[in-house]
């Protein structure tokens, strides 16, 4: 979010305006107001957010066993692909001429 519309959020908000006045007058969302302007609405957004992510982690987890078990070879190959990208080519190179002799 740009710095000038936060702290023109705030102003607005010091001068007594109402959350949906904000809103309306910047054209945002009230929840972007609400987020910049209550400290226990950021807080309960960041834990909300930081929930999601472990839950949404266990669920690609459970995926990710599930597909394990349903194409051993596919994942095999996937996974090859994706550790293979992230090693340097200098290794990767190396690899790949053991794997061929």
């Amino acid at each position: 979010m740009k710095s000038e519309i936060v702290e023109r959020i705030k102003e607005l908000r010091e001068k007594g305006m109402g959350y949906k006045k904000i809103a309306k007058a910047l054209n945002i969302s009230l929840s972007t107001v609400q987020y910049w302007c209550n400290d226990k609405f950021r807080e309960k957004v960041k834990e909300r957010a930081k929930n999601y992510r472990k839950v949404h982690l266990e669920r690609v987890k459970q995926n990710i066993k599930s597909y394990r078990k349903r194409y051993p070879e596919k994942y095999n190959y996937i996974m090859a692909r994706y550790f293979l990208r992230k090693l340097d080519p200098e290794k990767r190179k190396e690899l790949f001429n053991e794997f061929l002799s």
